[in-house]
């Protein structure tokens, strides 16, 4: 991942920024809920990843509309693939503790998983609570359903923490 390519004072200055703005996060914030997970790629090339999102509630119940930022790093898979980038935006709605949600995604780079920038977002999640800490897993997959070759589609998986 480029971050850890950098010196170590800019690997520390980018630690704190990012310790700074979860502290803020985790205090009472504006927005319904924040969450801040990290995981990995699955089903091609592996690669680390990290996502910010914010929940805003519906006029329905028990439903939501996410925006989220997602950073995945780079990757070997018929050749070097590139860091990527991707704002999204998800109508999501849920049965309990689990969620399901659909929207799209704007990617940073047309890379060997996805050939295009504008791709559908599906989303899976789980809201838990483990020792006192609410905890959210997901499943995210980006593809551009075949409208544009390739089109092998990105699984990220996660585990973050609701604020």
């Amino acid at each position: 991942m480029p971050l850890m390519d950098n010196p170590k004072k800019v690997q520390i200055t980018v630690a704190l920024v990012v310790l700074a703005a979860l502290f803020a996060y985790g205090t009472k914030c504006h927005g319904e809920e924040v969450v801040f997970s990290g995981g990995t790629t699955v089903a091609h090339g592996p690669a680390e990843a990290i996502d910010l999102s914010w929940r805003f509630p519906s006029e329905v119940t028990d439903a939501y509309w996410q925006a989220s930022l997602t950073l995945v790093g780079d990757s070997e898979y018929g050749g070097r693939q590139p860091n990527q980038a991707a704002a999204q935006v998800l109508y999501v709605d849920g049965f309990g503790p689990m969620d399901i949600g659909i929207g799209a995604a704007l990617l940073q780079n047309v890379d060997r998983y996805n050939g295009s920038h504008a791709n559908f977002a599906l989303q899976i999640g789980y809201n838990f609570r483990l020792f006192g800490v609410d905890l959210y897993a997901q499943y995210r997959h980006w593809s551009n359903a075949g409208t544009v070759k390739p089109n092998l589609g990105r699984d990220i998986v996660f585990v973050g923490h609701r604020f």
